[in-house]
């Protein structure tokens, strides 16, 4: 009886020695394809345009300006979905770790429905052409006719061409 239980438990162990090695070989292989640049999640992963509910993102793009110091312009539509005017907009715009940047638009208000324009030029920062690079929005409003200001936070992931 006590035989055949070490018979048990040394075949569960040899199963789990046996295929713990392959399960870290291939977690290894994994590592390495990513270390190397061969698997590239960012190559997989969409550009992308968000913002709080207030806000709509329609179109963007973003363009890699060779240094020095390389730096980037990123421009996007920002459209009001709060139903009632917007003033005084304002967006400020950063990749992660980098210098946060002023975006300038054509006109500050924005109507119920309307989009507007905002250029974001000189973003500091480690930039790769080609490259999808994320940014952080933040931003500012007022209601029209409010006295306070609302924030706008979002996020953009957009490959730099």
């Amino acid at each position: 009886m006590i035989a055949q239980r070490r018979r048990r438990g040394q075949a569960a162990m040899e199963f789990l020695t046996t295929y713990g090695w392959a399960f870290l070989v291939i977690l290894v292989a994994i590592g390495a394809l990513a270390y190397f640049g061969v698997i590239n999640p960012n190559k997989l992963l969409p550009e992308r345009c968000q913002f709080q509910q207030e806000m709509a993102c329609k179109e963007f793009m973003g363009t890699y300006v060779a240094g020095p110091p390389v730096t980037a312009t990123i421009k996007f539509f920002a459209t009001n979905n709060i139903g009632a005017g917007m003033t005084n907009v304002s967006f400020s715009i950063a990749q992660q770790g980098g210098t946060l940047k002023n975006c300038l638009s054509a006109g500050t208000t924005i109507g119920a429905g309307q989009s507007v324009e905002f250029t974001c030029e000189s973003i500091s920062g480690s930039f790769v052409k080609g490259e999808k690079s994320k940014f952080a929005v933040n931003g500012t409003y007022k209601q029209a006719g409010g006295q306070y200001s609302k924030p706008l936070q979002g996020e953009l992931f957009v490959t730099l061409q």
